[in-house]
């Protein structure tokens, strides 16, 4: 028997101040389940709080899958960058996030970029 339910607790981010102001998180693998949002959250304010970043760039690129949970750890996240007064990017994604983001009508909330690239040239 095949499985297709991607398995919760795959989730992994990777957080790098990659220019003064400027941390990039590469999220990867299955957002699935409360407890791997509420570790991204925690993360991101703490590294908000060290770093005094105030652009953060969230990158699509691997992550696999995404439910509501997961939707809702972003949507939380955007809320703690702007208390913090940061601003929070997307870019990348497969076809089925984008389509999620579309019907959900977060497209029109998140803010995307076409790039890592484009987003390092941002002022």
């Amino acid at each position: 028997m095949i499985d297709l339910k991607p398995k919760a607790g795959d989730f992994r981010a990777e957080f790098e101040l990659v220019k003064p102001n400027k941390l990039g998180v590469i999220l990867s693998e299955t957002l699935l389940d409360s407890m791997s949002g509420k570790a991204l959250i925690s993360e991101l304010e703490q590294t908000l709080t060290s770093s005094g970043a105030r652009h953060v760039l969230f990158n699509l690129n691997a992550l696999v899958f995404l439910n509501s949970e997961g939707l809702n750890a972003m949507i939380r996240c955007l809320s703690l960058c702007r208390k913090r007064g940061a601003e929070l990017w997307f870019t990348g994604g497969n076809e089925a996030l984008s389509s999620l983001f579309i019907s959900t009508r977060l497209n029109e909330i998140f803010t995307f970029i076409e790039s890592q690239e484009a987003w390092m040239n941002l002022t």
